[in-house]
């Protein structure tokens, strides 16, 4: 179930995180204000910073400040983001959603 979920609306990219021997999480990480969906495999020990991160530079490679993002799972803001992507709750298949952390005026 979890391969069928992660391909829904995902690019042909995935982003593979961690080295080739640990076991890995795979989800999706939506970016909000492109509307871009990347496939993510990653240890589940990993720091959700470090995801946001590589996420934010694979997609937004002009973006300097990864700090004005936000990451949400399950509609809530991880406050923490030094926690692993296990210790978040994430599970395979889950859906990470990072948008800007201000509102931008609609013109």
């Amino acid at each position: 179930m979890a391969a069928f979920t992660n391909s829904l609306r995902a690019g042909s990219h995935v982003l593979r995180l961690g080295s080739d021997s640990e076991a890995r999480l795979a989800f999706r990480v939506q970016l909000q204000d492109v509307w871009e969906t990347v496939g993510v495999e990653a240890p589940a020990d990993m720091p959700i910073r470090v995801i946001k991160e590589r996420v934010i530079e694979a997609v937004l490679p002009a973006t300097e400040e990864p700090e004005e993002y936000l990451i949400k799972l399950g509609g809530w803001e991880v406050l923490d983001e030094n926690l692993s992507v296990a210790a978040s709750g994430a599970t395979h298949g889950s859906t990470f959603l990072i948008s800007g952390r201000r509102r931008r005026p609609v013109r």
